[in-house]
């Protein structure tokens, strides 16, 4: 098979033009964007090289209005230098504004090159019909069957313009203790109101704010049935009391109390955030995170779902992270899974909102 020159028409959705990148694994990339889409072209190249294709790469720079003459000019400028260069120049025409799709594909049937189209609903790339040859390109196949193995999230988060995504936490040794707070819905309402409740660790979700504060909430009690205990205990999440009744873990109780003496100590924050960090995920845990391994269980369990990822924190270009409670990959996308607890009159729409 000669080597492949892939031309692509940049837009702001990623997915068209880095598939096509892992399914030919083309010699020479080049990428026709307008003024906007610069950026993108650069993610797509990176998103590609952490996938392990190393390609070198053009950025062919249009007005910021392309016209249909402009794109179809540029388009056959790219594919004439690809063929002086021994290399087969193909077109993914699926990207850019409907003007740029028009000037390109008609740019690959004056010059007689291949050509297709990324159908990401269908998992399919489609024949431009500008030249025969296409299906020989793909060896035969033009279905997606060839990417799998070859796409992540760490390469989609970087398509899309984040700088990486953590591997999340292991939830299968809390699938047990998940399921029985699913079964024992009685159960589950009463441990809820025991942290959230009133009278409760944490009335209306308000945790202490210092060191101290913490320190007093190891020493309260509630109460938690014997067989999800055993199952925590077991864990290290929770411990009981000379009572028998479930507390919350103590062993950073010593680094609590070092604490307590001030902000000023050396790496405070970080410090202080390790030290709280096993309470809150326990509370989180029995007040409703429970549900977010129902799910991740359930969603591993359906075999759908590929890179299944708990707790994972997608990381920004400015160095900031957003924490996601499940999010896989479903063929070639992304999907995301938030859990949210409510009940009376409460309104759930707002979360809906953290959905970018």
């Amino acid at each position: 098979m000669s080597k492949i020159a892939l031309i692509q028409l940049i837009s702001d959705q990623a997915m068209p033009n880095l598939l096509p990148i892992l399914a030919l694994t083309p010699a020479r990339l080049l990428h026709l964007t307008s003024e906007r889409t610069v950026p993108r072209a650069a993610r797509i190249v990176e998103a590609a090289a952490k996938a392990g294709i190393l390609t070198p790469h053009e950025t062919i720079r249009l007005g910021r209005m392309p016209s249909i003459a402009e794109t179809q000019r540029e388009v056959g400028r790219a594919a004439e230098v690809a063929g002086r260069d021994g290399l087969r120049p193909v077109l993914n025409f699926t990207g850019g504004t409907k003007l740029m799709s028009i000037g390109a594909h008609a740019a690959a049937r004056a010059g007689g090159f291949p050509s297709f189209y990324v159908d990401t609903a269908e998992h399919f790339f489609e024949d431009g019909c500008t030249a025969p040859g296409l299906l020989d390109l793909f060896d035969g196949d033009l279905s997606f069957a060839r990417l799998t193995g070859r796409l992540n999230l760490d390469v989609i988060v970087v398509a899309n313009g984040h700088r990486a995504i953590s591997a999340g936490k292991d939830w299968r040794p809390l699938v047990p203790a998940a399921r029985w707070l699913l079964e024992h819905p009685e159960e589950e309402e009463l441990i809820h109101a025991g942290i959230h409740g009133r009278h409760g660790l944490c009335p209306n979700g308000a945790e202490p704010r210092t060191a101290a504060g913490w320190v007093k909430l190891l020493d309260a009690a509630f109460d938690l049935p014997p067989a999800l205990g055993a199952a925590l205990a077991a864990l290290g999440m929770v411990r009981f009391d000379s009572s028998g009744r479930g507390a919350l873990p103590d062993r950073t109780r010593a680094e609590l109390h070092a604490l307590d003496t001030g902000e000023r100590l050396p790496a405070f924050r970080e410090r202080y955030f390790a030290a709280v960090s096993p309470f809150q995920e326990i509370i989180g845990f029995l007040s409703g995170g429970w549900w977010e391994l129902i799910l991740a269980d359930a969603a591993y369990r359906s075999g759908r779902f590929a890179d299944l990822r708990w707790s994972a924190h997608v990381i920004q270009q400015s160095g900031s992270s957003l924490e996601e409670d499940l999010v896989g990959l479903d063929g070639v996308e992304a999907a995301c899974i938030s859990c949210k607890r409510g009940r009376g009159r409460q309104r759930l729409l707002v979360h809906l909102e953290e959905f970018q």
